[in-house]
């Protein structure tokens, strides 16, 4: 999103750009290769693209302001971002179905093992429940992770705007 207040010019002028800077999703097949082997990263070959389809009052703004890696980095996050939400979402799913089967056989005896072999017996359930807590507590991690993983920073080519935020 177009920030108003960080554009040259004024604040009218900024918010006619914000309502007309709608970009639509691009396909990976428009975004080849080509961008990596001409500029040796790919945020020139992406401002190209979306230039394109923006206002030609928005296109000079677009990389206004925020260096290539700036790009890069704030990239990387919102992957990482989604990349998280699929992390969290698989991690339930296996927790809730954990929990099912561990509430489920409580009470099933089975055999414990060592090396293979057979051990002393014991309860299906606390096998389960074993596997259980850890994925509990690496959802836990992940949690307290995000507010530290999730921090984009655009300093521009002379850290004259020191931006931190959480995507």
């Amino acid at each position: 999103m177009i920030k108003t207040n960080c554009l040259p010019g004024d604040k009218k002028r900024g918010k006619s750009m914000k309502t007309k800077a709608r970009i639509k999703r691009l396909s990976g097949s428009a975004f080849s290769a080509a961008a990596y082997a001409k500029d040796g990263i790919s945020t020139p070959g992406l401002v190209r693209l979306i230039r394109e389809q923006l206002p030609a009052e928005a296109s000079d703004f677009l990389h206004w302001g925020a260096t290539s890696q700036d790009i890069e980095d704030t990239a990387l996050v919102l992957r990482l971002k989604s990349l998280t939400a699929i992390m969290e979402s698989r991690l339930d799913a296996l927790i809730a179905l954990l929990q099912q089967l561990t509430e489920s056989h409580r009470h099933t005896l089975a055999v414990a093992r060592t090396r293979t072999q057979w051990a002393t017996p014991t309860v299906f359930g606390l096998k389960t429940a074993s596997w259980l807590a850890p994925l509990k507590r690496q959802k836990m991690r992940l949690h307290s992770l995000l507010p530290r993983l999730l921090v984009v920073q655009l300093g521009g080519a002379g850290s004259e705007f020191s931006i931190h935020a959480l995507a």
